[in-house]
């Protein structure tokens, strides 16, 4: 189980480098996320170049249930 402790509440501020995603956990509160890996190399920053895969599909909770919508600002994924 994650420590809670690791990223409730944690407060921050990133400027992603160009190339890169932060990774926030569907689970702010309980979730190793980009947050919980700052201190590490890269500061908790994603290559797109790692991306394998883009959801597409959300089904929790059930009233949100759905497809989601591919903003605009994800053009530079469409290639992967």
């Amino acid at each position: 189980m994650q420590d809670q402790a690791a990223t409730k509440d944690q407060t921050f501020e990133v400027k992603v480098r160009d190339g890169y995603l932060w990774v926030m956990g569907d689970n702010r509160g309980n979730s190793s996320d980009s947050r919980a890996h700052q201190g590490d190399p890269g500061g908790g920053q994603v290559s797109v170049d790692n991306v394998v895969g883009k959801a597409w599909l959300r089904v929790w909770p059930l009233g949100r249930a759905g497809f989601i919508h591919k903003p605009s600002t994800f053009e530079v994924l469409n290639d992967k």
